[in-house]
């Protein structure tokens, strides 16, 4: 048998259901719905290497998606902890280079003017 490289073998992960996961897929999806509506709010997803972490975020991912919201990634590792905003960065930064100058200027006004000296805009 010929090993499958990693990646074909995640996307082929991602595409089963999840299994006993129900509570965590309501919470997610309920959270991402607000979003949609336009109410704030976090989840925080914690466990044990193996758990099923990220595919509950490929979860999330797929059903933002659905509600044609924009889901933006970021993974963090051992250089994210020694650079300020490192995840912020990863998660950002490829979203902002599609952006004209005007919609940056759009997206960096008012509150969001805060985060301007962290993305260099």
């Amino acid at each position: 048998m010929v090993p499958r490289p990693v990646e074909e073998a995640r996307h082929e992960v991602g595409r089963l259901p999840l299994l006993e996961r129900e509570r965590e897929v309501t919470v997610l999806r309920h959270a991402l719905a607000a979003a949609k509506a336009g109410e704030g709010s976090t989840v925080l997803l914690s466990g044990a290497a193996g758990i099923g972490k990220t595919r509950l975020l490929q979860e999330a991912g797929q059903f933002s998606g659905e509600l044609n919201l924009r889901a933006l990634i970021a993974r963090g590792g051992e250089i994210e902890r020694n650079l300020p905003w490192g995840l912020a960065r990863q998660a950002f930064d490829p979203a902002l280079a599609g952006l004209s100058e005007g919609e940056r200027d759009e997206l960096f006004a008012d509150a969001g003017g805060l985060a301007r000296a962290v993305f260099g805009a």
